[in-house]
């Protein structure tokens, strides 16, 4: 097995590295690697598309698993995706296995901007969502996310063009296992109600739109983005002094991300927060039909 999985984005990768790869790895006893890890870096250069833009290239081992939702691009916006499809040729063979997971545009969009809320980038959804030609972006837009020919087909049918072997995995589909199938050689068998088990436990809840509306509110009134940085830079790493334990105890009921978190934890509490497709700027219904027609 030679897989590289390669995203997209907000469609289960913290579970399958979390809990699916590693176990599928122990059991083949091959390694899972991390790109940060295994590729050294030369430079300390800008990443534009990848975030293998300057690191070496290595040679890589018979049997592997690496994943990383950012090797399909960094921002999961259609010039980064192309750019970085070229520099996966020069670090991954034909013979390697590609696996991308997608899920329903809506859905994603969705959960990139809650996520872009998450990160105190507190934006309306009508003024978060662009849709540019490259050549008429500023620096204000750099904080956006471009629509621009956003495009599934595209970015499969870039891989199927050099890649002997692309799978591709609805999100909904994702727990059914049956893509496992495909990547096991077929002298290999998993225990995959082992791996079944493993994959129940889920990653990462977002915002509510509870929570969503309570970073706008506060954020009228103080910098949010602002007072996580004092609040980070002031938090003693690894305390072991009486006095710098209760300092972090004391700043951790600054940290409004925390707070939110336990708020939804409270599922009595809990609405997923749904943008509204008609404040962006593409037709998104149209994707998500096409989206709905898309077959392996």
């Amino acid at each position: 097995m030679r897989l590289v999985h390669i995203g997209f984005g907000k469609t289960g990768t913290t579970t399958l590295q979390n809990n699916i790869f590693p176990n599928i790895c122990k059991q083949l006893q091959i390694p899972y690697l991390e790109y940060e890890t295994y590729y050294e870096k030369n430079n300390f250069k800008k990443i534009d598309c990848s975030p293998l833009e300057g690191r070496n290239f290595k040679p890589l081992p018979k049997n592997f698993i690496m994943s990383s939702e950012s090797l399909i691009g960094e921002k999961w916006q259609m010039r980064e995706m192309v750019g970085a499809f070229e520099i996966n040729k020069l670090f991954f063979d034909k013979e390697c296995q590609i696996l991308i997971v997608i899920r329903k545009p809506s859905d994603i969009f969705n959960s990139i901007y809650i996520q872009n809320i998450h990160n105190f980038n507190i934006v309306k959804e009508e003024n978060f969502f662009i849709n540019k030609d490259e050549k008429n972006l500023n620096e204000e837009d750099r904080n956006k996310f471009n629509l621009k020919d956003f495009s599934f087909k595209k970015i499969i049918d870039l891989y199927k063009s050099h890649y002997k072997k692309v799978i591709v995995i609805k999100y909904e589909n994702l727990d059914n296992f049956k893509f496992i199938s495909e990547l096991v050689p077929k002298n290999k068998t998993l225990n995959n109600v082992y791996l079944k088990g493993k994959f129940s436990r889920r990653f990462n809840k977002s915002f509510s739109k509870l929570g969503v509306k309570i970073f706008f509110i506060l954020n009228k009134f103080f910098n949010l983005e602002n007072l996580q940085i004092w609040v980070e830079k002031k938090i003693t790493p690894n305390p072991k002094k009486l006095h710098h334990k209760i300092k972090n105890k004391l700043l951790a009921q600054l940290n409004l991300r925390n707070k939110i978190h336990n708020i939804d934890s409270l599922n009595i509490f809990y609405s997923k927060y749904q943008i509204k497709l008609k404040n962006l700027p593409i037709d998104v219904e149209k994707l998500d039909k096409e989206y709905k027609n898309i077959t392996f």
